[in-house]
């Protein structure tokens, strides 16, 4: 399998696709607080904040996240932080999430970034694996999130 990342804005053929897999994700937050498509929309940029990247196999979209400002609510000091990090279900643990960790890491450095952040609740040993740091645990949504952060310096 090979897979090309690339920023989303340049594959805005794959937004809607995306956009779908999101409201699978995330079915108590899209369609009820968010709409993955605007979300997406914002994110497809080239330069600034918010901005995704994405992870692309025989055209079609299999991973994403995106690095964006203040995401985590409960701790605004915390940015940027990657968000809407997502994997197709059948290509999990096979390293299309490290892949996109690497090129998002890569992506802020470029733009000066020296510290990342994020919180998950569902993938705490890819981040751990991936020399990010657990510095906290906080409550959203009435889910607990671990926070991670990597230095990039």
């Amino acid at each position: 399998m090979s897979v090309h990342l690339a920023l989303l804005a340049d594959h805005p053929e794959l937004l809607a696709d995306l956009a779908a897999s999101y409201q699978r994700e995330w079915p108590y937050w899209y369609g009820v607080h968010g709409d993955a498509t605007t979300d997406l929309k914002q994110r497809s940029r080239h330069t600034g904040l918010p901005i995704c990247l994405i992870a692309v196999v025989e055209g079609r979209a299999i991973g994403a996240l995106a690095l964006a400002a203040n995401a985590i609510s409960v701790r605004p000091e915390l940015t940027p932080c990657i968000i809407g990090f997502w994997v197709e279900p059948a290509r999990r643990n096979r390293g299309v999430g490290a892949q996109l960790l690497k090129a998002a890491c890569g992506h802020a450095r470029a733009s000066g970034v020296t510290c990342l952040y994020t919180s998950t609740e569902t993938a705490p040993r890819l981040f751990l694996r991936e020399g990010w740091r657990k510095i906290d645990s906080v409550s959203r949504n009435g889910h607990t999130h671990d926070v991670y952060e990597i230095q990039l310096c």
